[in-house]
């Protein structure tokens, strides 16, 4: 199989305090990450079928793409198949931290055995933390940032290495696409108060500030997008096109939330497929179509079965009394503000998905079927047809 992987491979320099892990440490100054260069080599699971009763999943929305395409059922899967005699209560959060807490409440209620926390609020993630362990209950993270309070272990993606794959690609493309320099280019990013947000700024850095300060790039834009909202993103991107008259040769979008509210802007203004679009994460559907289309390069889909077998080995491990690194997963350190030597992660491999991998990538790994894709003036494209 053709798959193109972006390895978890990036080192981030932090400060981290020398002292014992301990869940009365003094926190740290804020959430960072710390990646590990050994690879991971994880323990094979096998049916467990004498640990019974109920876990809990919360999960933080099924708006995002992300999370109701491959994040919960590849979970779900998971869980089926290995925790066979496990009940698994899911509760979506909506995007609504109060509504969330709720259902925090709810799990610690019902004595779960463990819980998969995907806050809505990340910063705000410390006092449900808190309140899990005051009640005994160990927390698996999956894919959103469990700031400031104890956690058993976080699954997570690597998005520094995305950021840096599309500031890189940039460099490779960006001008001979466009045609001439400075390129006008607007950059619709994500949500800040997600650490993701940071890490894909890291990687994506570089390499676009040295196109900025070598005169090949012109910034004419750049907005965050609380709650990667499409609807904001397109609001956003609006405005970007009015304040300068339309003369926007490209567009970089963090995910494909936004990036589906800066292709609803530009097919308002007929400028879908004339501006450049990079960027792209999660393997949204209508993103897919648009690489198809031509409007876009590609997208990223982290391996949603290895997240969903990280997760239950890592809350079979906590039930069993076993550590995190037991698993084999772990490749990574979370600084989450709380504990001086971070939180035991792992890192899942990334996926680049183009027009020239498509079959292979999103088809052939089971990510979702054709006939999903190849609809309206899709199915017309050259991949659907099957040639």
């Amino acid at each position: 199989m053709n798959r193109q992987k972006i390895a978890l491979a990036l080192v981030v320099i932090t400060a981290v305090i020398a002292s014992a892990y301990s869940s009365s440490a003094a926190p740290a100054a804020s959430p960072q990450l710390v990646v590990g260069t050994t690879p991971t080599s994880p323990v094979p699971l096998v049916p467990n079928r004498n640990i019974t009763g109920k876990i809990y999943a919360l999960w933080p929305n099924t708006t995002t793409p992300a999370w109701p395409l491959y994040t919960i059922p590849t979970e779900v899967a998971a869980f089926k198949q290995y925790l066979p005699n496990v009940t698994l209560v899911q509760l979506v959060g909506n995007n609504d931290q109060a509504l969330q807490q709720t259902q925090v409440e709810a799990a610690i209620t019902a004595k779960a055995m463990a819980v998969v926390y995907s806050p809505v609020v990340p910063t705000a993630a410390g006092g449900a933390l808190k309140q899990f362990a005051d009640a005994k209950i160990p927390v698996i993270a999956l894919r959103q940032d469990p700031i400031g309070g104890p956690v058993n272990s976080y699954v997570w993606v690597d998005f520094e290495g995305v950021g840096k794959f599309w500031g890189d690609y940039l460099t490779a493309h960006l001008t001979t696409d466009v045609g001439h320099k400075p390129v006008r280019l607007a950059e619709i990013l994500g949500d800040p108060t997600f650490e993701v947000y940071n890490r894909w700024t890291n990687g994506v850095s570089p390499a676009l500030n040295a196109l900025v300060s070598s005169g090949q790039v012109q910034i004419v834009c750049k907005t965050d997008t609380k709650g990667f909202v499409p609807a904001s993103a397109q609001a956003e991107m609006d405005q970007c096109l009015t304040t300068n008259g339309g003369n926007v040769d490209a567009v970089l979008v963090m995910q494909d939330s936004t990036g589906n509210g800066v292709a609803a802007s530009l097919a308002s203004q007929n400028l879908l497929g004339k501006v450049k679009f990079y960027g792209g994460h999660d393997g949204d559907v209508v993103a897919l179509q648009r690489i198809l289309l031509g409007y876009q390069y590609g997208t990223f889909h982290p391996d949603g079965r290895q997240t969903a077998l990280a997760t239950v080995a890592l809350v079979i491990a906590a039930i069993q009394g076993k550590t995190p690194q037991s698993t084999g997963y772990i490749n990574a350190k979370f600084l989450n503000g709380f504990y001086p030597d971070g939180v035991p992660t792992y890192l899942a491999p990334e996926t680049l998905v183009t027009a020239a991998n498509m079959q292979q990538t999103i088809v052939d790994d089971g990510f979702l079927p054709k006939d999903k894709i190849c609809t309206a003036a899709v199915a017309n494209t050259a991949f659907c047809k099957g040639n």
